[in-house]
């Protein structure tokens, strides 16, 4: 099994996700205007490069976490096999949001309920926060948007510009907070 671990920017490096396994072929996407998506057929693999990886570290766990935000690593004695990065500043008409800025899992890892502890993680979080709903920017893929919807993500009622911007092609997606009992 593998351990939820919170990571603190002192636990950063260049090699912390060396060895995650980004391989994704796709064959099909949802593409259109915001929450007018079809399926489409789409034909390229998506995979990263150590380049890729460190960057992520860099670029978004860095940031997230010096803005008070949390990266969670699913690992075993291979490395890291599932991460999750949420940031903390709330936005939104009503500060409802939190973004969840990365979810994946390692390919030879996928279909094990990974992506919902991570979920659960970050839905814990947010409600911590104060945040009553997630906010992703998703890849499109058939199969990395099965995820977002089984898992109840909508269209997001409010799309951030800076991310349709920054990825045209991803779906922008919100997650309603569970109420706890």
């Amino acid at each position: 099994m593998l351990k939820l671990e919170s990571i603190t920017p002192a636990g950063l490096h260049p090699q912390l996700l060396a060895g995650f396994v980004r391989h994704q072929p796709v064959t099909e996407a949802w593409r259109g205007e915001h929450a007018d998506w079809r399926l489409q057929p789409a034909t390229f693999t998506e995979e990263w490069d150590d380049a890729t990886l460190a960057d992520i570290v860099a670029s978004d766990f860095r940031p997230c976490l010096e803005g008070d935000g949390a990266v969670w690593l699913l690992r075993d004695e291979g490395g890291v096999q599932a991460f999750a990065a949420l940031c903390r500043p709330r936005f939104g008409s009503r500060q409802q949001y939190v973004q969840l800025m990365q979810l994946h899992v390692s390919q030879p890892w996928r279909g094990q309920g990974l992506g919902r502890r991570l979920l659960a993680a970050a839905v814990d979080q947010a409600r911590e926060w104060g945040a009553s709903h997630l906010y992703a920017s998703a890849h499109s893929s058939r199969e990395s948007a099965a995820f977002y919807f089984a898992t109840g993500w909508v269209p997001a009622a409010e799309p951030r510009t800076d991310q349709v911007e920054k990825e045209p092609c991803d779906l922008q997606l919100e997650y309603a907070l569970p109420q706890q009992y």
